[in-house]
């Protein structure tokens, strides 16, 4: 077997116990293997492998794993060693930052190292508010309470979008006031309702 032209490189190996063997024959792949035509070395994680380049520069690559392939035929006996570049950032991976927004409410929206100038305009679904507003005030515990925020309810909703609504809406919020908790959520749809 032709040894210069399967195993064309040179290579030096600096051995853990401080030797160094050099002259080895070598043939290096893309994917960050080195194959020896040699199965006696002993080579093993940790060591060091330098190639000269033509052009003079002396590459030095860590051994990370090493693994014999006893000879067949005429194949020669091959250790082969995965090694990384010293100095290499190829294959590295980037560390990454992972951003988590938690949105809530109606139109949510985030600005990352911009101002917002944008507008939301949501509509209201007046029905559903009036109808969810309606179940939230029947489980309050004040059947007194209760009973005046379901007549204010009934009033809002008929005067939706007169003249009267504002007047309903603050009697409403002064009758609230000691549910607020409650009540809060409809607060912006009934706020929406307000004539401009």
């Amino acid at each position: 077997m032709d040894l210069e032209f399967f195993f064309p490189d040179r290579v030096t190996l600096r051995l853990s116990d401080g030797s160094q063997r050099e002259n080895v024959h070598a043939q290096f792949t893309k994917k960050g293997t080195i194959l020896l035509p040699v199965e006696d070395l002993p080579v093993r994680e940790g060591d060091t492998v330098f190639r000269r380049l033509p052009n003079g520069i002396v590459d030095e690559f860590d051994i990370l794993h090493v693994d014999f392939q006893h000879g067949h035929g005429d194949l020669p006996p091959v250790t082969r060693l995965t090694a990384k570049k010293r100095g290499s950032r190829l294959g590295e991976h980037q560390s990454r930052v992972q951003n988590v927004y938690n949105l809530s409410g109606t139109n949510p929206r985030v600005n990352v190292n911009s101002t917002d100038s944008s507008v939301n305009v949501s509509t209201v679904d007046s029905p559903l508010v009036f109808r969810d507003l309606r179940i939230a005030v029947t489980r309050l515990p004040d059947d007194d309470l209760r009973t005046k925020l379901d007549v204010l309810v009934s009033r809002l909703e008929e005067a939706q979008g007169k003249p009267s609504f504002v007047e309903i809406y603050k009697e409403f919020i002064a009758v609230a006031a000691n549910c607020m908790t409650v009540v809060a959520p409809f607060l912006p749809a009934l706020a929406q309702m307000l004539p401009s």
